[in-house]
């Protein structure tokens, strides 16, 4: 389900203010709009709003799915 309304507002804020301050600081995160997050022991995943990912370690583990 797609962010709507207001509620999209804040979620575009947030990432924007986000990445914004991540690059001022120099800090290794970046924000992917549209990621899966699922945790190994469910069996189902969700679409977070807003999702920080360590650039560090994504570079290491972005084979695994």
């Amino acid at each position: 389900m797609q962010t709507t309304g207001k509620h999209k507002e804040v979620v575009e804020f947030l990432q924007t203010e986000l990445i914004l301050e991540t690059r001022r600081l120099q800090l290794p995160y970046r924000f992917p709009k549209n990621a899966l997050v699922k945790s190994p022991e469910q069996e189902t995943g969700y679409l977070p709003d807003v999702l920080a990912v360590n650039r560090d370690g994504w570079r290491v583990n972005k084979s695994i799915a």
